[in-house]
């Protein structure tokens, strides 16, 4: 008896994959699509500012300030010096940056008439650096225009670094403030 069961089983089981219904291929589809953007011109002086090493002079709030401008026994300017930090400037294109001093000069706000022999302006230098790009120096007392450029040639992207300067004078200055201001511009139309 356990023979025939076991033929039985045979049977069946051939005979269920025999029934198996055969796998269909597949069918398929596909396509593509592009994606893009467009990243415009942009330039970026961030207006955060930092003063570094200085040397008879101080810096906060975007005023640069010489501590002790004259002698005060000669009334002869002082020679002073510092570092000025405008943070994460950038330019994502080939652009030009451009310094400049407005009045070619720290000139006297008076309006006191001098003799000859008094100083109403004294000439600074201006040395830059932006990032990878090193500008000529701007010298109050040579540059022509009051202004020095450069081609970056590139994006940039880096710290504008300034160090002014004003020498030591043999000649009084008239009393009163001597002022002047700089001008920081990046960008491709200057």
């Amino acid at each position: 008896m356990k023979q025939k069961t076991f033929g039985l089983l045979a049977v069946l089981s051939l005979g269920t994959s025999a029934l198996a219904i055969p796998a269909l291929a597949g069918c398929s589809d596909s396509t593509s699509l592009s994606l893009s953007g467009t990243a415009g011109n942009v330039c970026k002086l961030s207006g955060q500012t930092a003063g570094g090493q200085s040397d008879n002079s101080s810096y906060a709030n975007g005023v640069y300030s010489i501590n002790a401008f004259i002698d005060p026994n000669t009334a002869y300017p002082k020679a002073s010096s510092g570092t000025i930090s405008l943070t994460q400037a950038y330019c994502n294109y080939g652009t030009t940056i451009e310094i400049t001093s407005e009045q070619r000069g720290l000139r006297n706000t008076g309006t006191q008439i001098a003799p000859s022999d008094f100083l109403t302006r004294v000439d600074y230098t201006v040395t830059a650096v932006w990032g990878t790009v090193t500008l000529p120096v701007l010298n109050t007392a040579t540059t022509p225009d009051g202004k020095v450029t450069k081609d970056s040639g590139a994006a940039n992207k880096g710290d504008i670094v300034l160090t002014i300067a004003t020498p030591s004078l043999e000649a009084p200055a008239l009393a009163g403030e001597f002022t002047d201001t700089i001008r920081i511009k990046i960008g491709a139309q200057i």
